[in-house]
C-alpha cells in the first residue's frame, strides 16, 4: 500500500501524466516509474515498480527482463534466486535471449559453479555471429571459468589427499 501513496504522490510532484494516479493498473506506466526509479538511483522505487509492472503484464519480455536484472544485481539471496527465476522464464520462451543467457552464466561465475558458466557462456557462443565483437568478450569468459575450474578441482583434489595423510 505504501508503495502505491509514493506512486501517488510522485505523479503529483512532478506533474506528469506519464503515470496518472487513478490508473494504478497500468502496467507500462509502473514500468516507465521503475525507469524513473533507476534514474534517480532509486533502488527501492524500481524494485517496486518493476515488480508491479511484471504482475501486472507478466507476458512482457522486456518487464520480466529488466525486473530480472535488477533482482540479479540485488545483494539479497532471495532477490537473486527469483532474478534466475524470471531468466529461466524468459529462456523458455526464447532460448536466444543473450541478456538472459549472460545475465545467468555471471551468476554461476558468482557462485564459483564453474562449469556451469563455461556452458551457458559456451551456449551463448553459438548464438554470436562470427564477426560480432562480443564473441571475444565471451571466449575470455569461458577461458576464466575453465581456468578457475580446473583450479577448484586441483584445490579439492589436494584436501582430498591431505585428509587421507
Amino acid at each position: 500500500q505504501e508503495g502505491l501513496q509514493d506512486v501517488g504522490l510522485l505523479g503529483q510532484a512532478s506533474g506528469s501524466t506519464i503515470f496518472p494516479t487513478e490508473n494504478q493498473n497500468n502496467a507500462q506506466g509502473w514500468f516507465m516509474l521503475g525507469q524513473v526509479g533507476m534514474a534517480k538511483d532509486d533502488g527501492q522505487l524500481a524494485y517496486e515498480s518493476y515488480s508491479k509492472a511484471v504482475q501486472l503484464d507478466p507476458k512482457n519480455m522486456q518487464y520480466k527482463s529488466t525486473y530480472a536484472q535488477l533482482l540479479m544485481l540485488s545483494q539479497d539471496k532471495s532477490d537473486k534466486e527469483k532474478g534466475k527465476e524470471l531468466l529461466s522464464e524468459l529462456l523458455r520462451e526464447d532460448h536466444t535471449n543473450l541478456d538472459a543467457l549472460s545475465m545467468l552464466a555471471f551468476s554461476a561465475f558468482e557462485e564459483e559453479d564453474y562449469k556451469m558458466a563455461a556452458m551457458t557462456w559456451g551456449m551463448m557462443l553459438k548464438l554470436i555471429p562470427e564477426d560480432n565483437p562480443r564473441r571475444k568478450t565471451v571466449e575470455k569468459s569461458i577461458d576464466m571459468a575453465m581456468q578457475m575450474q580446473k583450479m577448484q578441482e586441483q584445490k579439492a583434489a589436494e584436501a582430498v589427499k591431505e585428509n587421507q595423510k
